[in-house]
């Protein structure tokens, strides 16, 4: 005889009197007591150890934090922000991945590898925009020469690189006989690389290139009266700059360091240049020319050059 209970059960009683517990296939497994229940096989709930991985959606994160630092960083060194601005970029992604982590089981996993993951692409942007930069700038360099005069442009410009010249700012021209090319946004401040046509070029940046252009108030009366830039030395930290002749004859800028920019030229650069210029007991120069009459004397650190003059005009020019 077979009897079936009214439980939330079936069970099975015997004609012996045995009974005998038969799970419904709709019913879970019995539980004892109110506790929580035991763990589902291949789930993660309160009874199972989680594998510690983060969820689907964790690699997506990683890649869309690193995309926009990459491209934050990109941004930030286009308008050359100082170095400081960048941890900016590390405290927004990297807050927010940690954010996003520490859910996860493993919150310290999380915040390494937001870290790491920011680190890398701010590097990577910054690498690439710099590369970028640089063959831009290189590109430039020369433009509207013939090849050759090309060629010893690129040369010259890359002794200093972008880092120390900045980028072209325009094409190359000719004045008076010599080919300029103007630089802005380097170390060096504004300048440009000149030289005669077919010679090697010079750079002539910073100090150097303002008392240069204003003479006479413009690049061409500085090319016609003081000369084309020809060749350039470096004595320490100080710099010469010597200039073929121009209307005003021989001359050459002298920068010291430390001290102020001059140009010396004609007859007193004639008389400087017998005694071994600036190698020699005179120095660098420390003034301008002051006239006096038909005379012009100019103070150097070792002395003062006085000489005559057959035209004073030129040491008005300064």
């Amino acid at each position: 005889m077979t009897i079936w209970s009214k439980t939330p059960h079936s069970y099975l009683m015997s004609t012996d009197g045995d009974v005998l517990e038969r799970p419904s296939a709709s019913s879970g497994p019995p539980t004892s007591g109110d506790g929580p229940p035991g763990p589902t096989p291949g789930g993660t709930g309160p009874g199972r150890p989680s594998s510690g991985r983060p969820g689907p959606d964790g690699p997506w994160v990683v890649v869309l934090a690193a995309l926009f630092s990459a491209a934050a960083s990109v941004v930030m060194t286009e308008l050359d922000v100082p170095i400081w601005s960048y941890f900016l970029i590390l405290v927004l992604t990297g807050g927010g991945l940690f954010l996003f982590f520490r859910t996860k089981p493993l919150r310290v996993r999380g915040l390494v590898l937001a870290v790491l993951v920011t680190v890398a692409a701010i590097v990577a942007g910054i690498a690439g925009t710099t590369w970028l930069q640089n063959w831009r700038c290189s590109r430039g360099v020369g433009r509207g020469l013939e090849p050759a005069s090309k060629e010893m442009f690129q040369l010259t410009y890359a002794r200093g690189g972008r880092d120390r010249f900045g980028c072209p700012d325009g094409a190359a021209f000719a004045r008076e006989g010599g080919i300029f090319q103007l630089f802005s946004g380097g170390d060096s401040g504004l300048g440009a690389i000149a030289g005669e046509h077919r010679e090697p070029p010079v750079p002539v940046f910073g100090p150097l290139w303002r008392i240069y252009e204003s003479i006479g108030g413009g690049l061409a009366d500085a090319a016609s009266l003081g000369g084309i830039p020809a060749e350039r030395d470096r004595e320490g930290k100080s710099t010469v700059v010597y200039l073929t002749d121009g209307d005003c004859g021989e001359g050459a800028l002298y920068k010291p360091r430390p001290g102020r920019p001059h140009w010396v030229r004609a007859e007193v650069y004639e008389k400087y240049a017998r005694l071994a210029g600036h190698l020699g007991f005179l120095g660098f120069p420390v003034s301008g020319p002051r006239i006096e009459g038909q005379n012009v004397r100019q103070k150097f650190e070792g002395g003062v050059i006085r000489v005559r003059a057959e035209d004073v005009t030129c040491y008005l020019v300064d």
